[in-house]
């Protein structure tokens, strides 16, 4: 049976230029690193404090977030997720979160953090995390 992967990317740009027909592709479109939140990830409070953040309604926030959204109650169908994300402090930021999304959404497989030249898409740096294992 193969490897079930889902591959997470710095948004639309990004993925448009990585994604393949082979393994689920899809963006992260925000910017954590901008305004703070107090709710549990991607709940409904946090979207509405997030939509408020990047001042735009709602309905737009989770449009713009649809392909992530739609994921995070498969999360545990994939043995690997990929994070490929660039260096700079809002990409950073963003594959915090997800590290912390993924711990708080009870993930129990693989995690690769990819760090990566945005401009040619050379990888730069590759962390592994095991979710099977306690990471702390």
């Amino acid at each position: 049976m193969d490897k079930m992967i889902l591959n997470i990317t710095a948004g639309k740009c990004m993925n448009e230029k990585m994604k393949n027909e082979f393994e689920v592709w899809v963006p992260f479109n925000e910017d954590m690193s901008k305004g703070e939140y107090n709710s549990k990830l991607f709940s409904y409070d946090f979207l509405i404090e997030r939509s408020k953040i990047h001042n735009v309604t709602l309905d737009d926030y989770v449009e713009n977030m649809k392909e992530f959204l739609e994921q995070l109650e498969k999360l545990n169908n994939y043995q690997l997720i990929n994070l490929w994300f660039g260096e700079d402090i809002v990409c950073l930021s963003n594959s915090e979160t997800l590290y912390n999304c993924l711990m708080q959404y009870g993930y129990k497989g693989e995690l690769i953090i990819n760090i990566v030249d945005e401009n040619n898409l050379e990888l730069k740096n590759r962390f592994l995390c095991d979710f099977k294992k306690n990471p702390f």
